[in-house]
């Protein structure tokens, strides 16, 4: 397989690889979007719920509160449906709309209680808590009454908590026939008795049975706790499009292929460079080089091949110097011996035993340098083998004397004597 093909597959992997990852991440973002559309319908479900808690907060009734759903239903687009204590149907989103009731999602429904929450001392004992209690209680039954009267009447009413958590009612018109009469004098025994049945409770259980005896005492004036049914069944949910995936993925593709051909081209050139100059160097030409530019992959390929280039130039003439070292070394004392060789022949010296010594020495001087010739040259190949062994060092100090002892006279010359 050309390096072509092999990289135009390892691309197509990539692209194949790539456009699993943008699949990957459009769903990612898909899932997020539910989630969020998920997160947005809860937000809805408060904003509702809340809305309609305000409302009997304030108003202390349910009643005109099918026009609050109808404008809730409009901004959210949700289908609510409420219902009060006891099956009694408050508003459907679908009646007012003028459309027949759809049928309901099955999903749990949400309670809503206007039911105010008793806001308890920061100090003090739970026996101390039992006197607010009880003139909450009786403040709450004149609010409720009062509010009630002002949304029947028409009025527009809102409201804000006081210190203990009652609404403050505050509103546009004030018919003569809606007071808030606050009772004077000693509070019920009933609403006392209610109350005492927490005075033995801790501190961190007198809060709960305080407003448990809140609750029991105004049930008569409070607006009962609703349920809130939100959505329609088979409601389809966000559908996950298609089409931006498989235009993500597509481009992506077309980004990878012709960046395979790109890069093909981009790589082919160095490496036709690099085929030539391998060809050259194998035919005997060491000067040859590639030239080099960037610093990729392929251009550190370069650069190694040039300084393999030149290691090889460098070691071929090293081996070009050794030589003609090794011919200068064994020159001189070749022609030494070829010197004492002749003279001997020619009866100029007599072959005397420390001459024939001195000779074989240099001879077996000759034969040692050969011999680390070869050791050398196993060196190189890698099959040198060591022997270790003990030499005298004064044998070797007196060998090298001897050989050297007449090449010491002739250049100093003969012994001078004084009178």
């Amino acid at each position: 397989m050309t390096f072509r093909l092999r990289v135009i597959g390892v691309l197509v992997f990539v692209a194949v690889a790539a456009t699993a990852a943008t699949a990957w991440l459009t769903w990612r973002q898909a899932t997020g979007a539910v989630e969020r559309t998920v997160t947005a319908g809860r937000e809805e479900t408060a904003r509702i719920t809340d809305r309609l808690r305000e409302y009997g907060y304030a108003h202390g009734t349910w009643e005109r509160v099918p026009a609050v759903v109808d404008e809730l239903s409009r901004e959210t687009g949700q289908r609510i449906r409420v219902i009060a204590a006891g099956d009694d149907l408050v508003a459907d989103s679908d009646v007012l709309a003028g459309r027949a009731p759809r049928p309901g999602s099955g999903q749990p429904p949400v309670l809503v209680d206007p039911l105010p929450r008793l806001r308890m001392p920061a100090e003090g004992a739970p026996a101390g808590w039992l006197k607010p209690t009880v003139v909450a209680i009786r403040d709450y039954r004149a609010t409720a009454v009062y509010a009630a009267c002002l949304t029947r009447a028409g009025a527009v009413v809102t409201a804000r908590p006081d210190g203990s958590g009652i609404p403050l009612v505050s509103t546009d018109l004030r018919p003569a026939d809606c007071r808030r009469d606050v009772p004077k004098g000693r509070p019920p025994q009933a609403d006392l008795l209610a109350v005492r049945r927490c005075e033995d409770e801790s501190r961190e259980r007198a809060p709960a049975c305080l407003q448990r005896a809140f609750r029991e005492r105004t049930r008569g004036v409070t607006p009962p706790r609703l349920e809130v049914h939100l959505g329609v069944r088979d409601e389809s949910p966000p559908a996950l499009a298609a089409a931006p995936t498989v235009g993500v993925a597509a481009g992506v593709a077309l980004a990878v292929a012709l960046a395979a051909l790109l890069l093909s081209r981009a790589v082919l050139r160095p490496v036709r460079a690099l085929t030539v100059a391998t060809r050259s160097l194998g035919e005997g030409d060491l000067a040859r080089r590639v030239p080099v530019t960037g610093r990729d992959e392929i251009a550190e390929l370069g650069r190694a091949f040039n300084r393999m280039a030149g290691s090889i130039q460098g070691a071929e003439e090293r081996q070009r110097r050794l030589t003609g070292d090794i011919a200068h070394e064994l020159r001189t004392p070749l022609a030494n011996l070829r010197g004492y060789v002749e003279a001997l022949q020619d009866g100029y010296v007599e072959p005397t035993p420390e001459l024939l010594d001195s000779l074989h020495e240099e001879v077996m001087l000759q034969q040692r340098i050969v011999d680390d010739l070869q050791d050398l040259a196993l060196a190189e190949a890698g099959a040198l083998t060591y022997h270790r062994v003990d030499v005298d060092l004064r044998e070797l100090l007196e060998t090298c004397r001897t050989a050297h002892h007449a090449r010491a006279e002739a250049a100093t010359g003969p012994p001078q004597t004084h009178d």
